[in-house]
């Protein structure tokens, strides 16, 4: 019985290693290598890679034994639908040829190698190509393609002078690729609709070079310990870098020349400098997240770029710096712990909103000529100065909260049309400082590499509808010029001010808009008025400068401001215009640089010889009164050109078209740099109304009372020599304006706080 049972065992155990063997084998049979029937094995069919290629049809499959390796390079496929690959393990490819394989055919395939030599591993110049699971050593150019629609993935490349180059080739796709050692990873000239995605490329000097190209996109990156800059774009468009990490590079990216590029939602840690963008125009940087270095983001001599919803972290020089950018939008920044928050140097038309700005030297700055910026809700809390104006001009900063800093807002000279109003400051050691010079310590400045411009013209700012809480002291000022501030909550029942700072009585506050046809004379008399308006406790909200009558006054219509200078004299049965000024507009003549110096280096001499010119002249205006105009300048008008309107004459001088222009109003000379006025003759004449629309009793009787003290005074001499000084001394409007009233005693009845 035990005898059977123990047969029976052995009979069960038998059958059972039979069926699990039976079942391996199966199983082998299907994951094995398959090769097709006629697939070219080397060396066992042909001896070499190059008889394959010779032997190989459409559809070929060549297969090199990697244990029978290497195998000589030097070899060009000119077959189409081409497949070579290895069996066996990773088959090797060496020799010293310019190209170890030359793909001249279409739809190549070139699968499981490695490639080691002096020249380029494969060379393709056919299209739709395939190299996958491939890798190079020691190469100049680890993979060179030239063809259209190839697709490159999962490279292993190492020590290489550049890995992966892209000549003129298009709709290219580079995935998975792994380079390391390289003076370039990947390079790209002239391609277009070119897409790296999850690469890896590290420790060379640049991760990814862009010449000429358009539409390249890079996704899913990450480019770490790169001595030049992980992305290079030189004159390329349309290129799209997101989701990609950037690590220890010198320069994360950096654009030269290059438009309508987008870098979203990145991130660069510890990068000297994380994006650098140098001159073109309409980029997009968005949603990038910098910790580190010394610059986050850093835009010069470009054009309307937009910078939005950026994080900076540590950036010991600046968060983001905007340098000669003009028509930047910088929205939602949060910038903490960086040297300065957001610096803005000689740009104009730039905004500032929303941006969250904690600690440092400087929140927000405006520097060395910026001109027309926006800085607008932003929070700044705890940097040693919130926000900083210096030598900038027309420049407004408004509805900002800073608190907690040393000094709330420094005005270091200040131009013309400096705003700052609607702001809260709180918890600073002084709200609001006018000054000459700016602190010497700290002095991010000379980390930026910039020293602050002291040639702008101080002009008295519009401090105006701001609220001051718990400051050791309200506002400062420490220039020679009396400041005026009105409307504003102080940190105490009166206001806590140092320097010659005067403070509006307190009555009932009006505002009004006040609109101007945007000549140098037109400022200075809205300037004049908006003083005077504001010892009486009106507010000018809007200084609109518009560059027609007409306009003007469609814009008074609209009710876009309360209070118009008009080009006519109007009469108003209902006292709608109550003023109308004694005071002239004339026409002038104006003359290129060069025609101009001619004409000065002459002018000492007798009979000096006519010279002819063409001139540029409004419709409608007697050419005989242009004529004599001339001729006292030794000029003779070879041919006149009839224009709708003054601004056309002025783009046609600027233009080079004409040698001469004749401007509708001479106080309007003073704003076409690089051009000279040669004469002052009217050439004619309209006077100067201004409109009022339904303003309150207290708005209305300030302004009737500021013209009654300040049109006696204004005859046409006066306003001539208040925009001479404009002009020729290169003054600010503001500060003209300001010197007048004084010198006039028209602005009076202040309180006056602090030493004088």
């Amino acid at each position: 019985m035990n005898s059977t049972l123990r047969i029976r065992r052995l009979w069960i155990a038998g059958l059972a290693a039979v069926a699990v063997g039976a079942a391996f084998l199966l199983a082998w049979s299907f994951t094995r290598d398959r090769l097709p029937p006629d697939a070219i094995l080397v060396p066992q069919d042909v001896p070499t890679l190059s008889t394959a290629l010779e032997r190989a049809v459409a559809g070929s499959v060549i297969v090199l034994d990697a244990r029978r390796g290497p195998f000589e390079g030097g070899v060009t496929v000119t077959v189409p639908d081409v497949m070579v690959r290895s069996r066996h393990g990773v088959a090797a490819i060496r020799g010293g040829a310019d190209a170890l394989i030359s793909v001249e055919a279409d739809r190549v395939a070139i699968e499981g190698l490695d490639f080691e030599g002096t020249g380029t591993g494969i060379a393709v110049a056919g299209q739709e190509c395939r190299i996958r699971d491939v890798t190079f050593r020691s190469l100049a150019v680890a993979v060179r393609v030239a063809g259209a629609g190839c697709v490159v993935e999962r490279l292993a490349v190492e020590s290489c002078s550049t890995a992966i180059s892209i000549d003129g080739a298009s709709e290219a796709h580079v995935l998975g690729a792994r380079v390391r050692r390289a003076a370039t990873a990947t390079s790209v000239s002239g391609g277009s609709g070119i897409v790296l995605e999850d690469c890896v490329l590290a420790e060379s000097d640049i991760g990814v070079r862009l010449f000429e190209t358009d539409l390249v996109r890079l996704v899913g990156c990450r480019v770490a310990d790169m001595s030049v800059a992980g992305v290079v774009l030189e004159n390329a468009r349309r290129t799209d870098v997101e989701r990609t990490s950037f690590a220890r590079c010198d320069v994360g990216v950096r654009t030269a020349g290059s438009s309508e590029n987008a870098f979203c939602d990145n991130v660069f840690v510890d990068c000297r400098m994380g994006l650098q963008v140098v001159g073109g125009s309409d980029d997009l940087i968005a949603r990038n997240t910098l910790r580190g270095g010394e610059l986050g983001i850093a835009i010069e001599r470009a054009s309307a770029p937009q910078i939005l919803r950026n994080s900076v972290d540590s950036a010991t020089i600046a968060g983001i710096l905007l340098d000669r950018a003009d028509g930047a939008q910088v929205l939602d920044v949060r910038a903490h712990d960086c040297g300065a928050g957001v610096v803005v140097v000689a740009s104009s038309h730039a905004a500032v909103r929303r941006g969250d700005v904690r600690g440092g030297d400087v929140g927000m700055a405006l520097i060395n000529g910026a001109l027309g910026n926006t800085v607008a809700e932003n929070r700044i809390y705890g940097a040693a100065e919130g926000i900083v104006l210096a030598g900038s001009s027309r420049d407004v900063v408004v509805n900002n909260a800073i608190g907690g800093c040393e000094r709330g807002v420094t005005l270091v000279r200040p131009g013309y049309g400096t705003r700052v109003e609607s702001n809260e400051v709180s918890e600073c050691g002084i709200g609001l400082v006018w000054t000459d010079s700016p602190r010497p310590a700290p002095s991010p400045w000379e980390r930026l590499g910039f020293v602050v411009d002291r040639s702008s013209s101080a002009a008295p700012p519009l401090v105006a509808d701001n609220e001051f809480r718990a400051c050791a002291a309200d506002v400062q000022n420490e220039t020679a010029t009396p400041l005026l501030v009105g409307g504003n909550r102080w940190s105490g029942e009166a206001a806590r001010v140092l320097g010659d700072v005067r403070v509006p009585d307190a009555g009932t506050s009006s505002a009004i808009g006040l609109g101007a046809a945007g000549s140098t004379a037109d400022l200075l008399l809205a300037r004049l008025l908006e003083w005077m308006l504001l010892e009486r406790g009106v507010r000018v909200i809007d200084l609109v400068g518009i560059g027609s009558d007409s306009t003007l006054a469609a814009a008074f219509d609209a009710g876009d401001v309360d209070v118009a200078w008009v080009g006519r004299v109007e009469t108003d049965a209902d006292g709608g215009t109550f003023w109308t000024t004694p005071l002239a507009r004339g026409g002038s003549l104006v003359a290129a640089a060069a025609i101009a110096s001619g004409v000065e280096a002459e002018r000492g001499g007798a009979n000096a010889s006519l010279r002819g010119v063409n001139v540029a002249i409004p419709r409608g205006l007697d050419r005989r009164i242009v004529a004599e105009a001339l001729a006292q300048h030794g000029l003779v008008a070879l041919a006149f050109r009839d224009v709708a309107a003054s601004a056309e004459a002025e783009s046609l001088l600027k233009f080079g078209s004409v040698d001469c222009a004749i401007v509708d109003a001479w106080e309007e000379t003073a704003t076409l740099a690089g051009f000279v006025a040669l004469d002052r003759v009217k050439l004619d004449e309209e006077a100067i109304g201004l409109r009022v629309g339904q303003l309150g009793a207290p708005a209305a009787a300030a302004l009737r009372d500021a013209f009654d003290r300040l049109v006696p005074r204004l005859s046409d001499d006066v306003l001539r020599s208040l925009t001479s000084r404009v002009r020729l001394l290169q003054r600010d409007p503001a500060a003209v304006a300001m010197e007048f009233l004084l010198r006039e005693g028209l602005i009076e009845g202040y309180r006056e706080g602090g030493a004088r």
